[in-house]
C-alpha cells in the first residue's frame, strides 16, 4: 500500500496558461445569477476558471473573463483578488 502519495489535481491558469496544482490557483466561479465570485472551497457550483495568485495574471484575466465566463469582472472582485495576491506570499 502507498501512504500519503496522493496525486494533486493540476489546473491551468486562464491568463498565463501554466498548469499548476489546484491549491496554488484561485478559482473564480460564475453563479446561476451571472455574477462572478471567488470560490474559496473549490467546490462551488457554477462555471469556473482558475487564475494564478499573481497580479499580472489577474490583470490579464480581467480581459479574458468576458470571453471565457461570459461575464465582466467588476471592480469589487478585482480588488478582492489583488488583496488575496498581496497577502499570498506572507
Amino acid at each position: 500500500m502507498t501512504g500519503g502519495n496522493k496525486k494533486q489535481p493540476v489546473r491551468m491558469c486562464i491568463a498565463c496558461r501554466c498548469g499548476k496544482p489546484k491549491r496554488e490557483l484561485i478559482r473564480i466561479v460564475r453563479t446561476k445569477e451571472g455574477a462572478l465570485s471567488i470560490d474559496k472551497t473549490g467546490k462551488a457550483p457554477g462555471r469556473g476558471a482558475y487564475v494564478c495568485a499573481d497580479q499580472a495574471c489577474i490583470e490579464k484575466a480581467k480581459k479574458i473573463f468576458p470571453k471565457i465566463l461570459h461575464c465582466e469582472m467588476d471592480g469589487e472582485l478585482y480588488e478582492m483578488l489583488i488583496e488575496i495576491v498581496s497577502g499570498y506570499g506572507k
